[in-house]
C-alpha cells in the first residue's frame, strides 16, 4: 500500500511530533519534508500485515499546501488546528477542501471538544482527533478508514457521474439534432458536470487527413496560439498509432489546471479527440481511467449514429427536393372520358400504375376524391372552351384516412374544325403547401402579437404610473388622518379636547384639502385600473385562439379591441374616427385571421400618414376612419385613410406576396398578401381597395354571413 500524506502545522515542534507518530507506525526514519520506505525491505502495517510505503509532506502554510496537492497525488491532509486560529483561517479550509475533493482532511487538537463536530464538518474536516492521546495504532486506522471510505464514496459518485452523462448524452439523439449541434451540446452537459472555476471547459476536435477543426467548445475560451499548439498535437497523435487498439488518454498538468486528452474513435479509426480542461479535477485519479474509457465510447457512438442520421436526412432531403421538381400529374382524358395519359406523377398521386389506368373510364377509377365538383368543373370548362382556373378539391391518397388538397387546371382540347378530343387535367398535390401557408399565418400572427407588446406595455405603463402616484398619495393621507384619529382619542381620554385644539389637529391633518383631494385620487385610480383592464380584454380578444372551424362573431368588437391594442401605431399622428353598425349581425368568421387583418390595414394606413406627414409639414395630424355597414349577404367593413393612397403604378402589386414601399427592414410585404389569403381563401370574401392618389386609400372588406 503506498500512501502519500500531508501534514499543516506551523508549529515545528507539534508539526515533527506528529511526523514521528506517523513513522511510528511502521518505524521509519528519514527528512521530515519527505520520507520513503526502501522498496526492498518494506515494512509491515501493525494493523494489517501488509507492506506499506509512507511518503510525508510537511508545511507551514495554506499556500504551499495548495501548490503541493496541485502538483502531487496526496491521499490524505492531516492539519494541526491547535496552531493556528480555526476562526481566521475558516476561509482557508474551506477553499483547501473544495481544491482538495477526492480525499479526507482530518484536524488533530489539544482537545477534540474544542468547538462542535458539525462545525469542523461545516469548514470541511473529516474527523478531529485528540492530538494527546492518540497513538500510531490509532492514527493508522483513522488514515486507513477515512481513505477507504473517500475511495468507496468516490467510486459510487464515480459510477453515477458516468450514468448521468451517459443518459444525457444519449437525450441528444432523441432531439434529432445535427452533427455540430450534437458536439455543442455534448460539450455543454460534459462541462457542466466539471467543478465551477475560471479555468474549466469542454472542446472537441474532427481530425481529418487534411485538417484539425474545433467544432464545439464549451466554458473558458481557448486563446488561438493554445487551439493552434493543441490541433498540432492531436494531428500527431492520430497518425502516431498510440492510440490504434487499447484505450488510451493524456493527463497534463497545466499552470492553473489539468487537461485531459481523451480519443473518440470509430472501431480503430480516430476520428475526433475531446479535450477537457478543469482546475480541480472531475473524478477520483483512481477512477479517471474507466470514467474516460466510458465517456469516450458513449460520445464516439453517438457521433458516429449522429453523423449517419445526418446522411441520411441529407439524402432523403435530396429525393424529396428531386419529387418536388418533377412535373404536376398529367391526364389525358378522350371525349368519352376514356384515360390517354398517365404520367409517372399520377401514379404517385393515387397509387394506380398507367398500365392500370390507360384506357380506363376515369369516373371508375377507384379514386376517392370530390367528384361532383370535378365534373362540374370539366363542363365549365368544356362549355367556355378555355383552360379553368385553378381550384381545390379534397382526396383519400391510397384509402388513407386523412383528406388530402389537389389544384387543378383543366385545358378542353380540339380539332382544328372545332369537334371536342378530350381533356388535360394538370394535378398537384397542395397539401402541404395549405399547412404551411396556416403555420406561416399563424407565425405572422404571432409576430404581429409580439410587436404590439412593447406599446401596449407603454399603454398600460401610463395609468399604472398614476395608479401608483395616487396609491402613495392615500397611503400617506390614511397614515395623516390615522395620527390625527389617534391624537383626538388620546386628547378625549385626558378630557384636554376643546375646539382649538380640534381645530389645531384638524389643521395639521390638513383635512380640508384632503377632503377636496382624496375622491379625486379614488376616481383617478378607479379610472386607471379600468383602463388597464380595457387594453387586457382587448389583447385578450385581439389573441383570441385559431381554430379551423369558422365561429359565430362580433366583428365590431373585434375591430374595437384591435384599435385599443394598435392604439400606439396611430395616435401620435392621426386621429381615429369609428362607425360601427349596431345592428351589425354576428358573422361565422376565424376571430384571430380576421383580428391579423384588421391590424395589418391599420398599421399600413398609420405609416402612410406618417410618412405623409413627414413629407409635408403643412399637415399636422391625419386621419383613420373605420365604418361597418350591414349588406343582404354579407357584413362591409370599411378603412380609409388620409396617407396620401396608392400610385397607379403599383396598384396591381399591392397584394403581391413580398411587395413592399417601405423601407429595407421595415416591411416585409406579407401583410396585404396574408390579408387577401385570409379574406379570400379562408372566409370566401373580398378584399379590394379604393384610392385617390396623392390624397386617401380605402379598403374594402366583405365577409358573407356564413
Amino acid at each position: 500500500m503506498n500512501i502519500d500524506l500531508m501534514i499543516l502545522d506551523n508549529n515545528p515542534v507539534s508539526r515533527n511530533c506528529i511526523s514521528e507518530k506517523i513513522r511510528a507506525i511502521n518505524n521509519i526514519d528519514g527528512k521530515a519534508d519527505h520520507d520513503r520506505v526502501n522498496d526492498n525491505n518494506p515494512p509491515q502495517s501493525m494493523s494489517a500485515n501488509k507492506p506499506i510505503t509512507l511518503s510525508i509532506y510537511d508545511t507551514d502554510n495554506f499556500r504551499d499546501a495548495v501548490n503541493t496537492i496541485n502538483r502531487l497525488k496526496i491521499d490524505i491532509v492531516i492539519i494541526n488546528i491547535s496552531s493556528i486560529d480555526i476562526d481566521k483561517y475558516k476561509e482557508d479550509c474551506k477553499q483547501l477542501r473544495s481544491i482538495y475533493s477526492f480525499s479526507p482532511i482530518v484536524a488533530l487538537s489539544n482537545s477534540a471538544k474544542a468547538h462542535d463536530l458539525e462545525y469542523f464538518d461545516y469548514i470541511g474536516f473529516d474527523d478531529v482527533l485528540d492530538i494527546a492521546i492518540i497513538t500510531p495504532n490509532i492514527l493508522w486506522r483513522v488514515i486507513t478508514s477515512a481513505i477507504q471510505r473517500s475511495k468507496n464514496y468516490h467510486s459510487f459518485h464515480t459510477s453515477n457521474q458516468r450514468k448521468l452523462i451517459s443518459n444525457s448524452l444519449l437525450k441528444l439523439l432523441l432531439d434529432k439534432k445535427s452533427l455540430i449541434n450534437v458536439a455543442e451540446s455534448s460539450c455543454q452537459i460534459i462541462n457542466a458536470k466539471n467543478s465551477s472555476s475560471n479555468y474549466n471547459s469542454a472542446s472537441i476536435y474532427t481530425v481529418h487527413d487534411d485538417k484539425v477543426e474545433c467544432i464545439a467548445h464549451s466554458g473558458v475560451k481557448d486563446s488561438e496560439d493554445t487551439v493552434f499548439e493543441f490541433q498540432k498535437k492531436i494531428y500527431s497523435l492520430k497518425h502516431s498509432g498510440e492510440f490504434t487498439d487499447d484505450f488510451k488518454y493524456i493527463r497534463r498538468d497545466l499552470d492553473n489546471r489539468t487537461r485531459f486528452t481523451i480519443p473518440l474513435k470509430n472501431k480503430n479509426t480516430i476520428f475526433a479527440f475531446l479535450k477537457i480542461e478543469t482546475e480541480h479535477g472531475i473524478v477520483h485519479p483512481s477512477e479517471e481511467l474507466r470514467y474516460y474509457k466510458d465517456m469516450s465510447k458513449t460520445l464516439s457512438d453517438i457521433f458516429i449514429l449522429a453523423q449517419e442520421r445526418e446522411r441520411f436526412e441529407q439524402v432523403y432531403r435530396q429525393n424529396i427536393r428531386l419529387i418536388n421538381e418533377m412535373s404536376s400529374a398529367a391526364i389525358g382524358i378522350d371525349k368519352f372520358d376514356s384515360v390517354t395519359h398517365w404520367n409517372h406523377q399520377a401514379e404517385t398521386y393515387f397509387g394506380i400504375s398507367s398500365a392500370d389506368a390507360i384506357g380506363k373510364r376515369l369516373f371508375g377509377l377507384k379514386i376517392e376524391c370530390d367528384w361532383p365538383v370535378l365534373i362540374s368543373k370539366l363542363y365549365d370548362s368544356l362549355n367556355d372552351n378555355v383552360t379553368s382556373d385553378r381550384f381545390d378539391i379534397s382526396y383519400k391518397k391510397n384509402g388513407s384516412e386523412e383528406d388530402r388538397i389537389l389544384s387543378i387546371a383543366i385545358t378542353p382540347f380540339s380539332e382544328s374544325n372545332g369537334s371536342f378530343t378530350g381533356y388535360l387535367l394538370l394535378i398537384d398535390d397542395i397539401t402541404e403547401k395549405k399547412h404551411l401557408e396556416k403555420r406561416h399565418q399563424q407565425s405572422m400572427y404571432l409576430e404581429s402579437i409580439g410587436q404590439l407588446s412593447a406599446g401596449i406595455a407603454h399603454e398600460i405603463n401610463t395609468p399604472m404610473q398614476y395608479i401608483s402616484d395616487n396609491l402613495s398619495f392615500l397611503r400617506d393621507s390614511f397614515n395623516d388622518t390615522a395620527r390625527a384619529l389617534k391624537d383626538i382619542k388620546k386628547s378625549l381620554l385626558s378630557k384636554t379636547l376643546d375646539e382649538d385644539k380640534l381645530n389645531a389637529i384638524f389643521e395639521k391633518a390638513d383635512f380640508e384639502y384632503l377632503s377636496e383631494e382624496l375622491p379625486l385620487a379614488f376616481s383617478q385610480t378607479t379610472e386607471g385600473v379600468n383602463r388597464v383592464c380595457t387594453i387586457v380584454k382587448a389583447m385578450k380578444e385581439y389573441s383570441h385562439p385559431n381554430s379551423e372551424e369558422k365561429v359565430a362573431t362580433n366583428i365590431n368588437s373585434c375591430i374595437e379591441s384591435t384599435i385599443i391594442i394598435s392604439k400606439h401605431t396611430w395616435k401620435y399622428h392621426s386621429d381615429m374616427e369609428v362607425n360601427l353598425d349596431p345592428d351589425l349581425k354576428d358573422i361565422m368568421c376565424h376571430p384571430g385571421p380576421f383580428n391579423e387583418v384588421i391590424l395589418n390595414i391599420i398599421v399600413n394606413a398609420a405609416d402612410a400618414i406618417k410618412d405623409r406627414i413627414g413629407k409635408d409639414a403643412s399637415i399636422e395630424k391625419g386621419k383613420i376612419k373605420i365604418q361597418t355597414l350591414g349588406k343582404e349577404d354579407f357584413a362591409e367593413i370599411r378603412i380609409s385613410d388620409t396617407g396620401g393612397g396608392i400610385p397607379q403604378s403599383i396598384q396591381e402589386k399591392i397584394f403581391d406576396p413580398f411587395f413592399t414601399t417601405k423601407a429595407i427592414g421595415k416591411g416585409t410585404g406579407q401583410g396585404l398578401a396574408l390579408s387577401y389569403s385570409i379574406i379570400k381563401e379562408r372566409h370566401k370574401g373580398e378584399l379590394s381597395f379604393e384610392t385617390v392618389p396623392g390624397e386617401s386609400t380605402t379598403f374594402i372588406l366583405q365577409l358573407p354571413y356564413k
